[in-house]
């Protein structure tokens, strides 16, 4: 019985993974398609690109939500795999030998999270999209000038370079 119980666990982990990817894709789809458009009509009609950019803000909404639900019940059916299989296989997913590596090789394997990394490059698209919204409201075009597009520009080229270093030391795999 355990080790049926350990083999369906197992499935649905990786079924799991792998709805992860397609819910990504199908929503990918949506946020592409809504860049194109909102760079379509950008300097035509500021209202039908704000329109475009709150779609892509509730997509990357809706695709960071699932992919939070996805990464919950693939560390659920993770848990219920580890309770069965040191009946049937041993520590297969508990004992964890990290590959060692100089210190100067920076393309070495590395324990990531993929499914962490997907979360957090859908949150980054979130962002984005809040931000073009933002940059779309009447009131902040009436103060924008050049000057201050150099700032923002600036401000978020170095946002993105610390939440990109964010990423590499929070999306680890844990044990």
């Amino acid at each position: 019985v355990g080790s049926e119980m350990c083999i369906r666990d197992s499935d649905n982990r990786k079924f799991e993974i792998e709805m992860l990817w397609r819910r990504s894709l199908f929503y990918w789809g949506f946020i592409a398609s809504s860049f194109i458009g909102y760079v379509s009509v950008s300097e035509q009609d500021n209202n039908i690109s704000s329109l475009v950019a709150g779609f892509g803000f509730i997509c990357s909404l809706a695709w960071s939500a699932g992919n939070r639900g996805s990464k919950y019940w693939q560390e659920y059916w993770e848990n219920k795999v580890v309770l069965y299989q040191n009946r049937v296989t041993g520590d297969l997913f508990i004992d964890h030998f990290p590959l060692k590596a100089k210190f100067w090789d920076h393309f070495s394997a590395r324990r990531m999270s993929v499914s962490k990394l997907v979360i957090g490059i859908s949150d980054y698209t979130m962002v984005v999209w809040l931000l073009l919204l933002i940059y779309k409201l009447p009131l902040y075009q009436e103060f924008y000038n050049a000057s201050l597009a150099e700032l923002h520009i600036t401000v978020f080229m170095v946002a993105t370079i610390l939440y990109s270093v964010y990423l590499i030391f929070t999306c680890k795999s844990e044990d």
